[in-house]
């Protein structure tokens, strides 16, 4: 009874030797590196001779388009000056001056950047000065009558503006306006927008982590002559 226990736990042993190096190679065999090949070089062809461009005719020269005046609204009076609105986007306005007073007034346009009260002013005439460091007159509506409108179209420079009417004594007395004309402000142009790299990822040889590639499997290599020894052993025995 004991003779045919120790042949089969012989025999058991040797294949389970067999299997167990069997795997041991293919693992060996799958940890192997495959080699890549590096892609060949592609040719590349020699640039063909480009025909010489035919003559392109000249462009016709064509109208530029008369800018609509954008409507401005001025109203004057003793002792004031109004617009609406009172600033425009574009160069090009029309300005609809109305004199709602009792007496004579006039509309001048001072191109400076100072405030609607500090014009160099001319004390002996009782005036702002129209041409000065800072200060320029760059239109003017004249002689509007008491109860009458008078209009004005006029191509500004983008800045700040001043509208005041110049007859002695007025523009003192409290005849002036801030008028500006401007551009839209520029777009800033959008941050470029990173894009992700995908980084590379070598999956193991079932689908999980990469397995690194060991040496040969001694470990294996050993058990199995450890099983081989023992099935000897009991084979010996069942040969008595």
């Amino acid at each position: 009874m004991n003779t045919r226990l120790w042949a089969r736990i012989g025999l058991l042993a040797m294949a389970l030797t067999m299997a167990m190096l069997l795997l041991a190679f293919q693992a060996e065999g799958a940890g192997a590196a495959t080699p890549t090949s590096s892609p060949s070089p592609s040719p590349t062809s020699s640039p063909s001779p480009s025909p010489s461009p035919s003559p392109t005719p000249a462009p016709t020269a064509t109208a530029s388009p008369t800018p609509v005046p954008v409507p401005i609204a001025v109203t004057i009076k003793e002792f004031s000056v109004s617009a609406n609105p009172a600033s425009s986007a574009t160069s090009v306005v029309e300005l609809n001056v109305a004199n709602q007073g009792a007496l004579d007034h006039e509309l001048v346009i001072m191109q400076t950047d100072k405030a609607v009260d500090a014009l160099t002013y001319d004390t002996v005439a009782d005036r702002a000065v129209e041409s000065a460091p800072g200060q320029e007159d760059v239109g003017e509506v004249e002689d509007i009558a008491a109860g009458t409108t008078k209009s004005g179209t006029f191509d500004l420079a983008p800045g700040h503006y001043l509208l005041i009417c110049n007859i002695a004594g007025h523009y003192k007395a409290g005849m002036r306006t801030a008028f500006t004309v401007g551009v839209a402000a520029p777009t800033a142009a959008p941050s470029p927008v990173p894009t992700p790299t995908a980084a590379a990822v070598t999956l193991g040889r079932f689908g999980g982590p990469p397995q690194e590639s060991g040496g040969f499997p001694w470990a294996w290599l050993v058990a199995g002559f450890g099983l081989v020894a023992a099935g000897s052993f009991a084979w010996r025995r069942l040969a008595r």
